[in-house]
């Protein structure tokens, strides 16, 4: 009986002992993800978020990794000369004690060879990895593509 309850005892403590990432969850805040439908015929979208560190350090997002898409690549939008072009990132980093909104026009997540048509209803599952080891999984759900003009009329 003594044998029991010390074995049950190292047990307890060991998954007390247990590491935990729950401290990870605290340092980002992520809302409003979604992938953007795609067009037919399309092979490639985007996803957007709203990334909020709550450190008093700035947080770099390295890579996302899904699935979904044989490429994925952190992208953003750049004035070149006066003609705006889409240029991967090595990283996307997020201030000290700010948000960081991925959106069309901007930093995004570019999808490339997406292996099926993504359609407004479905979810795609993303792990997002930063500095340092942090990862955050995440699925966002597939939105359609909303025209200037509708979005002005709101």
């Amino acid at each position: 009986m003594k044998t029991l309850i010390s074995s049950a005892l190292l047990l307890s403590s060991l998954f007390i002992a247990a590491p935990s990432f729950a401290c990870d969850d605290h340092k980002l805040e992520i809302s409003g993800s979604y992938v953007r439908e795609m067009p037919p015929a399309s092979k490639n979208t985007a996803a957007y978020m709203q990334l909020k560190n709550t450190t008093d350090k700035p947080l770099k997002l390295l890579e996302v990794q899904s699935d979904i898409a044989k490429k994925i690549e952190l992208h953003n939008i750049v004035n070149v000369d006066g003609v705006l072009k889409m240029q991967p990132q090595p990283y996307i980093e997020i201030a000290a004690n700010n948000s960081l909104t991925l959106k069309p026009g901007s930093y995004h997540v570019m999808m490339m060879g997406v292996k099926r048509q993504l359609k407004q209803g479905e979810e795609v599952k993303m792990t997002l990895k930063f500095e340092g080891g942090m990862t955050r999984e995440l699925t966002a759900p597939v939105q359609p593509i909303v025209p200037k003009s509708a979005k002005a009329e709101n």
